[in-house]
Order: structure tokens, then C-alpha cells, then sequence
């Protein structure tokens, strides 16, 4: 699933986002055919099986996220150094309602839970 938004995350008018698998890019297409690979049947993958040096390249755009109860939240676990200078913040160890802007929140968490059930 792509998300985009504005520059800043003051800026935010609220999260956009579109679900496809349809990546041309190669850096997303390895992503995404190591994240189908280490899910195997489950809907997604254990941090455990999520094989990092192998995606030492890619760790600067990656966000990686935890739910917390059941997807009433969800916790940043790394944050990478990409996404820090795009967004001019670094959530690492964070609740994404303590860094999210309010008028956006609701959709961003509601899109977190779809990507989270498969919905």
C-alpha cells in the first residue's frame, strides 16, 4: 500500500492512500517479493523472519510499525533516516497518535487497521 501526503507533517490534510501490488520500481518490487517470501501463508511476516542486512539499502525509506491492542494504535519500531529528512521528524519508538497531526489522524489509523486486517 503507497501513502503520500503533504511535505510537512504540519501540513497534513489527511493521508491519501491506494492499495496495489503493481510496483515497477525495483527497489519497492524487492520489497515487496521479500515481504510475500517471509509472510509465507500468514497475512504478514514476524519481525523475526524479516531478514535486515539483506535490505541494508532500503532501511532509510522503510517505516516499520507495531499494533498495539489489536490495532487500536500502533507503535514505530524503526524509523528510517529517509523518512526523517521528508517528514522532518523522527517517531522512532512513538505512538502514531502522539506524532500524527490531529486532523489527519483518524484516517491514517484507519488505513494502519486495513493494512493490518487486509482489508
Amino acid at each position: 500500500m503507497a501513502i503520500s501526503h503533504g511535505p510537512a507533517m504540519s501540513a497534513v490534510e489527511g493521508p491519501f492512500a491506494e492499495q496495489t501490488w503493481d510496483f515497477t520500481t525495483p527497489a519497492l518490487r524487492w520489497l515487496l517479493d521479500h515481504w510475500l517470501e517471509k509472510r509465507g501463508d500468514r497475512d504478514c511476516p514476524r519481525w523475526r523472519d524479516i531478514d535486515l542486512p539483506s535490505m541494508y539499502k532500503y532501511a532509510p525509506n522503510i517505516v516499520v510499525k507495531d499494533a498495539v491492542d489489536g490495532g487500536r494504535d500502533f507503535r514505530v519500531r524503526f524509523w528510517g533516516t529517509a523518512v526523517t529528512e521528508w517528514l522532518r521528524i523522527d517517531a522512532t519508538g512513538k505512538l502514531l497518535s502522539e506524532y500524527f497531526p490531529a486532523n489527519g489522524r483518524e484516517r491514517i489509523l484507519e488505513s494502519h487497521r486495513q493494512a493490518l486486517t487486509g482489508d
